[in-house]
């Protein structure tokens, strides 16, 4: 008999320091809504990813794009050098625009990983040509990967 006491002493003093229970006691157990699957805490908080998209120009080419009520932010830009060799951010990209209420850029320049957002307006359709050839150059511009995030427009109040 006296072995037995032993042993549930032994028990109830070594169960709590192996870690099986939370020393909280009966009824603390943790509750799950069983209409979802995925575990939440009440301190998450919602975090947005942005839209990334990408464009490959082949050498000599351009690519038009077509933007209303969005823009695109230029992340990042991979030219092929003229060995062949692709480097990145350290060339940039040369773009004409013409938007539907007559609004027009000629020619501009982007560079990217310095933050740099193609320059459409809010509430109206805008074309944009990238890769376009540079204006003193006969050399067509070498192959280049584009990718940005794209921002919801709006005008200021």
């Amino acid at each position: 008999m006296r072995k037995d006491q032993i042993f549930v002493l032994m028990l109830v003093v070594l169960l709590p320091l192996t870690g099986c229970f939370d020393g909280g006691g009966i009824g603390d157990a943790d509750a799950q809504d069983p209409s979802s699957g995925d575990e939440t805490s009440s301190s998450d908080t919602m975090v947005t990813m942005p839209s990334v998209m990408t464009i490959s120009i082949d050498e000599g080419q351009t690519q038009m794009i077509t933007l209303n009520g969005t823009t695109l932010l230029l992340e990042t830009v991979h030219k092929q050098d003229g060995s062949g060799y692709w480097r990145t951010n350290q060339y940039n990209v040369e773009m004409s625009m013409t938007c539907d209420n007559g609004f027009s850029m000629d020619r501009f320049w982007l560079d990217g990983g310095n933050n740099e957002y193609l320059p459409n307006l809010p509430d109206v359709e805008c074309d944009i040509e990238m890769n376009t050839q540079p204006a003193n150059s006969e050399t067509p511009q070498t192959a280049t990967i584009l990718t940005f995030s794209e921002a919801i427009l709006s005008g200021i109040e």
